[in-house]
């Protein structure tokens, strides 16, 4: 009997133990109430070395455009994802060390992204401000406006600008919004504004949303693709209206859910986010963003990539009707879609015809980001999984990231390299051909810190010529066995990371966390557009812990332009290494036009460089042994 007893006791409690482990790892609660009785002081960041030179080498072939190697400041981050492939990569070299960030505009919410100039001016369009601000320009060092766009409709743009040369040695600015599109100089001045024809209704699941211009470079023209599958096309020199009747894309509109958030916790977060900007938001402004991230009733729920050789576009959206083998008017698959662009000459008319597509369960979580060359697509599925497919839509492979992938992919130029975010981690990820392999997940070590506090991911990777950019925080991790999980950022801040192993090389804190994107200035700062949900979240369960809170645009300056110029210059003697060593000439001018690129960067950060005429290799070794000395 003691022993039936003993064991009955035995049984129950391993029971209690797994339910208990199963608990915490399945809900938000539980971790969060445990948190709350264990955690002590949130600790400060731990001390960093100064970073040596990144070990990390171009090898091999890449893959290069013509049409980029051949533009004006070529890496320059002009689009939302840095180009029009959307690589979130700059062919320059980021700051190796940056101080603390400084908060530009703080009452300014961002979702997306934002542009630069070449000379780093900043181009924005926030979610929300005060004055429905359409379009502005910051600028990078002093955080003043240069001059401001207001919106003549009812809402504000809220995409993101693109940049390009004029083709007289300047730049134009384009921005098109739900209801105007606009072109505006670098002094402020409007070259031309026109209506898109679209018109708001509140009414309509996904009005009002316009994933911001796009360029092809092969009709010069200027595009826009509103989340309820509307497209748009604009003359890029004179404005003009060219779909008096707006095109659609493919897709049927997604299923709408249920918003998994209690109203009083989204009045609770639409309140907490007034608070961090300082004046009051909509009520629906929370609900509007999950209702994109969940891709609700939207046939559009991701950005769109443009072939910069044939202008094709690519964009993932929902599939037909009917191809989820049921027409209800509704699409439960996502869908790769690549889709070409043709003019009549007599009339200018446009249309549009599907060159290809791809169809697969579970929707998209991405938008598509193509290879160098645009004849390799990579996109997430809505669980687990990145794909790459083939300018056939053929698909070449899928792996599994281990947890849904939760933003686009990074995709470098050199070694294959593909860098994505899931909901736990930072991966990098070879493209070897016919497959693919995890090469490393990123070890964010930026505090001395124990359970309950972990250190995670919270934005996407940007890819810079001597190591990997993003936003990582301290904070505490929920519901870890979901194929959702959840982090409370308590702390937040900009990290660099070595592009060969994935450690931790550099690390600052900034005032709010984001959804939008990971960028890099081409004067090597790294830029943050912030919207601090997450931390408004992490307040509401860690009352007073969640540190200060709020909006704008975190600028991580470079506070050592020595290690700048020294990072620059041996890069581009890598660069130029290789670009002697390739056989293929567009694949040669590819790497010599990164290397003249990189010199130019390091001139500017430290003038003393300007016209040595030593070899990039030669000033490496010159500039690294000056460092070790002085270090």
């Amino acid at each position: 009997m003691k022993n039936k007893k003993k064991i009955a006791a035995a049984i129950a409690l391993a029971l209690a133990v797994a339910g208990s482990i199963h608990a915490y790892r399945s809900t938000h609660l539980l971790p969060i109430f445990l948190a709350n009785l264990s955690m002590g002081e949130i600790p400060q960041p731990r001390a960093l070395s100064l970073p040596e030179v990144s070990a990390w080498t171009p090898e091999g072939n890449r893959h290069p455009s013509r049409a980029e190697t051949r533009m004006a400041d070529m890496g320059v981050w002009r689009e939302r994802h840095g180009d029009g492939r959307n690589s979130d990569e700059t062919l320059l070299a980021g700051a190796p060390t940056f101080g603390p960030a400084k908060i530009i505009a703080p009452d300014e919410l961002y979702f997306t992204a934002i542009s630069f100039g070449r000379d780093s001016t900043i181009y924005a369009s926030p979610n929300a401000s005060k004055d429905k601000t359409f379009l502005v320009a910051y600028d990078i060092e002093s955080g003043k406006a240069r001059w401001r766009i207001t919106a003549k409709g009812p809402r504000p743009a809220g995409g993101v600008p693109i940049i390009l040369p004029d083709g007289e040695g300047g730049e134009t600015i384009y921005q098109i919004g739900y209801e105007e599109a606009l072109a505006v100089a670098p002094d402020g001045t409007i070259l031309w504004r026109s209506p898109t024809g679209l018109e708001f209704d509140q009414s309509k699941s996904g009005a009002g949303l316009m994933w911001g211009p796009s360029y092809n470079a092969q009709l010069d023209i200027v595009m826009g693709v509103s989340g309820r599958g509307e497209f748009v096309a604009f003359d890029r020199e004179t404005g003009k209206l060219l779909t008096p009747t707006p095109l659609r894309v493919p897709g049927a509109p997604s299923p709408v859910r249920d918003v998994e958030m209690p109203p009083l916790l989204a009045r609770q977060l639409t309140d907490g986010l007034a608070r961090a900007l300082g004046y009051p938001l909509p009520d629906d402004v929370v609900a509007g963003v999950l209702r994109v991230v969940q891709g609700d009733g939207i046939n559009i729920a991701n950005y769109h990539s443009v072939d910069p050789e044939t202008g094709r576009i690519w964009l993932s959206a929902t599939a037909p009707d009917d191809a989820d083998g049921k027409a209800d008017g509704l699409s439960e698959w996502g869908a790769l879609y690549g889709i070409d662009i043709s003019r009549e000459e007599a009339t200018g008319e446009l249309s549009l015809a599907i060159g290809c597509s791809a169809f697969f369960n579970g929707g998209s979580a991405s938008t598509p980001a193509l290879r160098g060359d645009g004849r390799r697509i990579y996109v997430a599925d809505g669980e687990e999984h990145l794909m790459a497919y083939d300018s056939d839509c053929r698909k070449l492979w899928s792996v599994e990231a281990g947890a849904q992938i939760v933003a686009s992919p990074s995709v470098a130029l050199d070694n294959g390299e593909i860098y994505v975010i899931t909901a736990v981690s930072l991966l990098k990820l070879i493209d070897k051909g016919e497959s693919a392999a995890i090469a490393w997940e990123a070890d964010f070590d930026m505090y001395d810190a124990s359970f309950p506090l972990a250190q995670k991911n919270l934005l996407t990777a940007a890819i810079a010529a001597n190591g990997i950019y993003a936003q990582a925080g301290l904070g505490v991790a929920t519901k870890s066995a979901s194929e959702r999980p959840g982090f409370l950022p308590l702390r937040r801040g900009g990290v660099r990371l070595d592009r060969e192993t994935g450690k931790t090389l550099w690390y600052a804190e900034n005032t709010g966390d984001s959804v939008a994107v990971t960028e890099l200035a081409p004067n090597g700062a790294l830029v943050i557009p912030q919207s601090p949900i997450r931390s408004v979240l992490a307040g509401l369960a860690f009352a007073g812990k969640e540190g200060e809170l709020t909006g704008g645009i975190a600028v991580f300056m470079p506070d050592r332009p020595d290690l700048l110029a020294r990072d620059a210059v041996c890069s581009a003697a890598a660069m130029a290494a290789r670009g002697e060593a390739a056989a293929d000439g567009d694949m040669a001018e590819s790497f010599r036009a990164q290397a003249r690129a990189l010199m130019r960067q390091a001139a500017e950060a430290t003038p003393a460089l300007a016209g040595r005429t030593e070899a990039p290799a030669e000033l490496c070794a010159k500039l690294k042994a000056h460092w070790l000395k002085a270090e």
